[in-house]
């Protein structure tokens, strides 16, 4: 038979575990479960020097500091985010890091060349090029490829017509 103190304790433990239930369930009802092809992706971009990193994304690009630390800033872009941070494996990747949608990619190519932004050229079957833009395919579809101080691949893209 249980203890006076025992049964007490029991119904406090019922009492949390009906409140943990109640709190998952409303949290469940109001906001739902995110699941990953849901959520917004962050490309996470790494770097060796978070000041050249900053004059790079806010003042080149032009994008907002959300938030930031001594290890990573976190920049709006369009209705995502980006974050950049310090890492020792900053420009390894051989890969592009992150797109940009753009409607007139000659126009933000050319605004970009302006402020010093130098354009990768690759030769890829199926590709042409005009100047810094490539053309993939029949599509219609361009890109422009750039780099930040870094060597973390970058890009712009036009959806094809």
């Amino acid at each position: 038979m249980a203890t006076g103190a025992q049964q007490k304790a029991v119904r406090i433990c019922a009492e949390l575990l009906l409140r943990i239930v109640y709190h998952a369930i409303t949290i469940k009802e109001n906001w739902g479960i995110i699941m990953v092809g849901a959520a917004n992706a962050q490309p996470t971009i790494g770097v060796s020097d978070l000041e050249k990193a900053t004059a790079f994304y806010g003042g080149v690009l032009g994008l907002k500091v959300v938030s930031e630390n001594p290890y990573e800033v976190v920049y709006q872009s369009g209705n995502g985010q980006l974050s950049v941070y310090k890492t020792e494996y900053a420009g390894t990747n051989k890969a592009t890091y992150a797109t940009w949608e753009v409607a007139d990619i000659a126009a933000e190519a050319a605004g970009l060349k302006d402020k010093g932004v130098m354009f990768e050229q690759y030769d890829m079957p199926g590709v042409t090029r005009d100047g810094d833009i490539h053309t993939l395919g029949d599509s219609g579809e361009k890109a422009a490829w750039f780099t930040d101080p870094d060597g973390n691949i970058l890009c712009l893209h036009e959806l094809g017509k």
